[in-house]
């Protein structure tokens, strides 16, 4: 379930309901009208929608390609930085 503010002057439609109802109160509690049509309306969500649907799958690629770095690295067993690299100067690395 979503929900959504209603302001003065909104038409309700409950259920299956063939009623509407509308919200009376005060101009102050009022919507501002847009200054676009219904179709300029529908045409930006759509827009908007595309846009969205564009930023989600370039995240999920980068997402993809982070774990494929991950997973290129190896297993590094918990040690991440912190674990051995041997110097040329160490006795143990001859």
């Amino acid at each position: 379930m979503k929900d959504c503010s209603v302001k003065v002057g909104h038409i309700l439609k409950l259920g299956l309901s063939t009623r509407l109802f509308l919200l009376q109160g005060p101009e102050q509690d009022m919507e501002a009208e847009s200054e676009l049509t219904v179709t300029q309306l529908k045409e930006k969500r759509q827009v908007e929608l595309a846009a969205r649907e564009i930023k989600e799958l370039e995240y999920q690629r980068q997402e993809e390609e982070r774990t494929k770095r991950e997973e290129d690295q190896g297993i590094d067993w918990g040690l991440g930085e912190f674990r051995y690299k041997p110097q040329p100067s160490d006795i143990f690395s001859q």
